[in-house]
C-alpha cells in the first residue's frame, strides 16, 4: 500500500533499546508503525536528528529548519522504484540535549541491512545495483537532513565525527571550509563523485577507501589528489573503471555531468545484452556461425573507455540492436555529449556495415561526420563509397551537397553545379531546390551578391512551379537576406513575410522558420535592436541537416 508523506507523530514506537546505525546528524532506531487499529502493523526505519543547537543563534536555527523543510518537501514528492520513500514524520520520539527540536523521519525499513551486506550475500553485477538499493538500507541516509544542515551558513564544527560515515564519499572541494568554518554547498559535481565512489562500492563489496581504517587519514589521501586505487582481488571491467575515473576528477568543472553518466551507464546495459546468451541480443549474435561469444566480450572490453576506441561490431542479425545503438547516438548528440555520441555513431555505422545495409550505413556516416568533424572529409568520402556499390544516385547527391559544406569556395561551387546538374537530369526536385539554396548560401559567404540573389531566385522559382514549401521557405528567407545586405527593406521585409507563410507548411522545422524570419522582419522595424547580415544569412542554413535523412 502507498501512502503520502504526513504527520505521524502518535503512530511510531521504537522496538529496541539502541540505535541500529548512527550517522554523523542523527541515530537510526527500528520502529514500529501503527496506521489503523485494523492494519497489521509495518517496520519503520526512524530517523532521530541530533543537530546541536550550543553555539546556534537564532537565526541559523530557523534557518536550518528551514532548509530542512524544504528537502523533506523535495523527498516526499520522490516516487520511484529505486528511491526509499518517506512515509512521514514525527515529534514525540524525543531528541538529544541542546539538539534542534527537528522532527523525525520515517521511512521503510530494508531487512537486507547496508548496501555491502547486500552486495556481499548477492553478489550483484552494478547493472543490478537498482534492484538491490530497494531492498537494502545504507546506514547513515543523511538525505536531507545532511544537507540542510552542511548547506545552510550555521557553523556545523566541521570534524570527522560531524559527518562520521560520509567521509569515504566526499569530493575534495567538500574539504576546505571557509574562515568562518563553513564548508562549501553540495553541488551536482560533488554527488558525481559521490556516484563514483558507490559504483565503487558495488564492483568491490566494500567501502570505498577500504584499504584506510581511518577517516582522517581518508580526508587527507583525498586533500592531496588522490583517488581510490583499483582493487586487487577483483576485475573491474575497464569501461566501468573508466567511468568511475572520470567521476572523480579533482576539477570538480570537469567531471562528467550525470546526465553523461547516466548515458554510458544505459550503454553498458546494451553491451551486456550483447553478451548474454539468455537475452534476445545475445540470442541473434550467436546465431550467426561466425559468431562466439569470447568474441564478442573481447570486443566490448574497452568500448566505453576512450572516445577512439575501436567500433563494436555486431552480427548481421542485428539490425534491430544497431538502430538502438543509432537511437542513443542521436540523443547523445541532441544532449550535447558530443564522445559519446560519436562512440555510438561509430558503432552503429560498423553494425549497419556489418550487416550489409548500405544506406543505414552511409546515413550514419554522415551523421558521424556532423559530430566528428576533424574527420567529417574521411566520413563522407567513405560514404560516397559504400552508395557506389548499390548504385544510389541520389543520395550521392545529397553526400556530395554535404562534403561542398567542408570545401573551399570554388570547389564547393564547382559540386554543388554538378549536384544541381545531376538531380534536374535525375527529377529529384528537393535535391535541385537544396543545391540552388546551397549555391546561393556559398556566394553570399563569398560577399557575391548578385550571384547569390539569382540562385535564391531560381530556387523560388523551382519551389514555385513544383509547390514545394521547403524549397521556396528557405530560398524566400535566403534572398531576403541578400536584401537586407544591400539594404533594401522593403523587399527584404516582403521576402520574410512570404517565407513565414510557406514556413507553417513544413512542419515542426517549419515553426523555427516561422520565428526566425519574424524576429528578423522585427529587427529590420526597429523593434529587436541590430542585425549582422551574414549572422541573418547563415542562420538560414539551419534546415539543411547533415544527414541523408529519409532512408528506410
Amino acid at each position: 500500500m502507498e501512502h503520502v508523506a504526513l504527520d505521524l507523530t502518535g503512530l511510531v514506537t521504537k522496538v529496541q533499546s539502541v540505535p541500529f546505525a548512527r550517522g554523523g546528524f542523527a541515530d537510526i532506531w527500528l520502529g514500529e508503525l501503527n496506521w489503523l487499529i485494523t492494519s497489521p502493523v509495518q517496520r519503520v526505519a526512524i530517523k532521530v536528528p541530533h543537530v546541536t543547537s550550543k553555539h546556534l543563534r537564532g537565526t541559523e536555527r530557523q534557518e536550518i529548519e528551514r532548509r530542512l523543510a524544504r528537502e523533506l518537501k523535495t523527498w516526499r514528492t520522490l516516487r520511484h522504484p529505486n528511491i526509499l520513500p518517506l512515509l512521514g514524520t514525527c515529534t514525540d520520539l524525543g531528541t538529544f540535549p541542546f539538539a534542534l527540536p527537528l522532527p523525525s523521519m520515517i521511512t521503510e525499513f530494508c531487512p537486507l541491512g547496508t548496501l555491502a551486506d547486500y552486495l556481499v550475500e548477492h553478489d550483484e553485477p552494478i547493472d543490478d545495483l537498482a534492484m538491490a538499493s530497494t531492498q537494502s538500507q545504507r546506514p547513515p541516509g543523511d538525505f536531507g537532513l545532511s544537507r540542510a544542515v552542511k548547506n545552510s551558513d550555521a557553523p556545523t564544527g566541521y570534524t570527522t565525527s560531524a559527518f562520521h560515515g560520509s567521509m569515504r564519499w566526499m569530493s575534495p572541494e567538500l574539504h576546505y571550509a571557509d574562515e568562518d568554518g563553513r564548508p562549501p554547498a553540495f553541488t551536482p559535481a560533488s554527488d558525481v563523485w559521490a556516484f563514483g565512489m558507490v559504483m565503487l562500492e558495488v564492483e568491490t563489496c566494500a567501502v570505498p577507501w577500504f584499504h584506510i581504517i581511518h577517516e582522517p587519514a581518508v580526508i587527507l589521501a583525498v586533500m592531496r589528489g588522490g583517488t581510490p586505487p583499483p582493487p586487487k582481488n577483483k576485475i573491474i571491467p575497464p569501461p566501468v573503471w573508466a567511468l568511475m575515473q572520470d567521476c572523480w576528477k579533482q576539477d570538480p568543472m570537469e567531471r562528467e555531468s550525470m546526465r553523461s553518466v547516466m548515458s554510458r551507464i544505459d550503454l553498458l546495459k546494451f553491451q551486456r545484452d550483447v553478451q548474454d546468451p539468455s537475452s534476445p541480443v545475445g540470442q541473434r549474435s550467436l546465431s550467426s556461425p561466425s559468431s562466439s561469444i569470447s568474441s564478442i566480450r573481447s570486443r566490448l572490453s574497452s568500448f566505453i573507455s576512450s572516445p577512439t576506441t575501436s567500433p563494436l561490431t555486431l552480427e548481421p542479425t542485428s539490425l534491430n540492436d544497431a538502430d538502438t545503438v543509432l537511437t542513443k547516438a542521436r540523443r547523445a548528440y541532441t544532449q550535447r555529449d558530443i564522445p559519446l555520441a560519436r562512440q555510438l555513431y561509430t558503432t552503429a555505422a560498423a553494425a549497419f556495415a556489418s550487416a550489409s545495409h548500405q544506406l543505414r550505413h552511409a546515413q550514419t556516416l554522415t551523421e558521424l561526420a556532423r559530430v566528428d568533424k576533424p574527420n567529417a572529409r574521411v566520413h563522407l568520402e567513405a560514404a560516397m563509397e559504400t552508395l557506389s556499390s548499390p548504385h544510389q544516385p541520389m543520395y550521392q547527391v545529397r553526400v556530395q551537397r554535404m562534403v561542398a559544406e567542408i570545401e573551399s569556395t570554388g570547389e564547393a561551387k564547382r559540386l554543388l553545379l554538378n549536384c544541381r546538374s545531376s538531380a534536374k537530369k535525375g527529377g529529384w526536385v528537393d535535391e535541385e531546390g537544396a543545391a540552388l539554396i546551397q549555391l546561393g548560401q556559398v556566394h553570399v559567404a563569398a560577399g557575391e551578391d548578385d550571384d547569390a540573389y539569382g540562385w535564391f531566385g531560381e530556387a523560388i522559382r523551382l519551389g514555385e512551379k513544383q509547390d514545394k514549401a521547403t524549397i521556396k521557405s528557405e530560398a524566400l528567407e535566403g534572398r531576403g537576406g541578400v536584401s537586407m545586405r544591400r539594404g533594401n527593406k522593403e523587399a527584404a521585409i516582403m521576402d520574410f513575410e512570404q517565407a513565414a507563410v510557406e514556413y507553417r507548411h513544413c512542419g515542426g522545422g517549419g515553426r523555427r522558420g516561422v520565428t526566425r524570419v519574424l524576429g528578423k522582419i522585427r529587427e529590420i522595424s526597429g523593434e529587436g535592436g541590430s542585425c549582422s547580415m551574414i549572422d541573418t544569412l547563415s542562420e538560414s542554413t539551419g534546415s539543411l541537416a547533415l544527414s541523408l535523412g529519409g532512408i528506410p
